[in-house]
């Protein structure tokens, strides 16, 4: 019976006791309004009426001492918000154990029963209720999932928990959130109007949420376990900055408004590929190191900024610019107009370099025939037009000379005079 649906095991129980029998011992229960209401021809009223009554009694027939599994109602209750009908069904399924309860009412405003406690719930999913969702967890000591779309939250929410570990807010409208939890989801027009506080939390995904730059930049810190961050169709994002510690994937989906990221963080490279198609990107790293990438590694691995116009470097504990740096930073970006390297310290090393390349590419012959014959778009080797290197420091001990013969040597400009070195 178990491969069955609701409805054909409901149907098989008339047919004899030991059907019967079966039925009431079957694990998950489900009630769908929509399904049920098609045998009825009445008023929407007198069919939410027949229909509550139907699951009264399907649930009063259970037996006391089977352990279920699942309870799930789908119902449109709009317009009420108390029934002593359909609070006898859930405190009943409760004294029966249920574990994971799904209560989808539409847009309604049901209150649950005062005595909705449960040592047995380990995921509910709810919507279309308003409740005191911190009275709500006290009393659900085991629960691990808890998803709310389209609810009424009486209270602020605040409040720690060591079973819980997911929570989802659809549609949900609060003042205040403080929560001790490691996965949080919001999604749509979930609006935190005062403060939103995340401690322990390590996954957090924020989808079609009206957030900003400094809520974003403002929060982060504060996250200090977080190592997931998700961002969907976040349109209120412009220029972010991610600076955190152990933050070790970023997804960035269809946030229009975003135009710059600024990223600090140690798993940087496990990220780029995520913004492969960005036009500029700044990158700030304590050393050299964190954007070495190994040749072995280069010659295997495809660039991840192909589309990458503007690169900007930021290295704390810069003190030379030289070859290897430079050709690292062209194989993350192999197609660049503009490359900025720095260093974080107060003599402020700085170099911009300019990649001008010829318009007429395709009707031109290739300067490296034998470059990039794998790679699916061209590097900044073939077809250079033009060089500028603009740097605060030129003198030979910088690396100046070194660069000076690496572009020489493997861009082939064929006039010396496209290329130039100066101070900035």
């Amino acid at each position: 019976m178990s491969f069955l649906t609701t409805s054909d095991v409901t149907k098989l129980s008339i047919l004899s006791k030991r059907l019967f029998f079966l039925w009431g011992s079957f694990p998950v229960i489900e009630f769908n309004q929509t399904r049920f209401s098609r045998r009825y021809q009445g008023t929407p009223a007198s069919n939410t009426n027949v229909f509550l009554d139907h699951v009264l009694n399907s649930v009063l027939l259970r037996r006391i001492n089977t352990v279920l599994t699942e309870f799930r109602v789908n119902a449109n209750l709009k317009g009420m918000s108390v029934d002593h009908r359909f609070d006898l069904a859930i405190l009943t399924v409760l004294t029966n154990g249920v574990r994971h309860m799904e209560l989808n009412l539409g847009f309604a405003k049901y209150v649950l029963p005062t005595e909705f406690a449960s040592k047995s719930i380990t995921v509910l999913r709810l919507k279309g209720l308003q409740l005191d969702l911190c009275n709500l967890i006290q009393v659900c000591p085991l629960l691990r999932t808890l998803c709310l779309t389209s609810c009424v939250i009486l209270q602020d929410i605040k409040f720690s928990s060591k079973t819980l570990t997911e929570i989802e807010l659809h549609s949900c409208g609060v003042n205040f959130v403080k929560i001790n939890v490691r996965i949080f989801t919001c999604f749509a027009s979930m609006q935190v109007k005062k403060t939103l506080i995340l401690v322990r939390l390590i996954d957090l995904s924020i989808t079609k949420g009206a957030i900003t730059d400094q809520w974003l930049e403002a929060q982060l810190p504060k996250m200090t376990s977080l190592e997931r961050l998700r961002l969907e169709a976040c349109n209120s994002l412009r220029k972010i900055k991610v600076c955190h510690e152990k933050l070790q994937i970023l997804e960035l989906y269809s946030c229009n408004g975003l135009v710059e990221v600024d990223i600090d963080t140690p798993q940087w490279r496990k990220m780029l590929s995520f913004f492969g198609h960005c036009k500029a990107l700044k990158l700030i790293c304590n050393t050299h190191k964190e954007v070495k990438i190994p040749e072995l590694l280069r010659e295997r691995l495809v660039s991840p900024l192909y589309d990458l116009q503007q690169l900007k470097i930021q290295i704390k504990s810069l003190e030379k610019i030289n070859r290897d740096l430079v050709d690292g930073l062209l194989w993350l970006s192999p197609l660049p107009k503009t490359l900025h390297i720095s260093s974080g310290s107060r003599s402020r090393l700085q170099m911009i370099i300019k990649f001008v390349y010829s318009d007429l590419i395709e009707e031109e012959e290739d300067k490296n025939p034998f470059c990039c014959v794998t790679k699916p778009i061209k590097c900044w080797k073939h077809h250079l037009k033009r060089l500028e290197i603009q740097s605060s420091d030129v003198s030979p001990k910088n690396g100046s000379s070194e660069l000076q013969k690496y572009f020489l040597t493997n861009a082939k400009i064929p006039d010396p005079h496209c290329f130039s070195l100066g101070l900035k």
